[in-house]
């Protein structure tokens, strides 16, 4: 697998840590490419677009739970704190799953909107 672990800042009033797993069979030229090339791209639009690997379908769970202690590091909270977790699961065509991702979201008074990809 290709790990690809991520900082996003939310308006610079809080961050997000994420970290993708896809698999290296198939998206092995990720590795090549420098960590900045990363910065602030969609890695969803960034696959369509020069690995040639829509998503088609993507499934969505969120979990309100305290934050395991590496995603607290990364995102500046006291360990044992509660947060939200994020999983999404990425399908292209066929159903070939192409990304499981998890993201540790922080407490917020921000709302989180969830949009399918048939909406977007």
């Amino acid at each position: 697998y290709v790990r690809i672990r991520r900082l996003v800042s939310v308006n610079r009033e809080f961050e997000i840590f994420s970290e993708l797993y896809l698999p290296a069979t198939r998206f092995a030229p990720l590795l090549q490419m420098e960590p900045s090339d990363l910065d602030g791209v969609s890695i969803r639009d960034m696959l369509a677009d020069k690995l040639k690997t829509p998503t088609v379908h993507t499934t969505q769970t969120t979990l309100c739970t305290v934050l395991p202690p590496r995603a607290a590091r990364r995102i500046d909270i006291p360990i044992g704190m509660l947060g939200m977790i994020l999983t999404i699961q990425s399908e292209t065509f066929r159903h070939a799953p192409i990304i499981w991702q998890r993201a540790y979201v922080p407490p917020s008074d921000r709302e989180m909107e969830m949009v399918s990809d048939t909406q977007k």
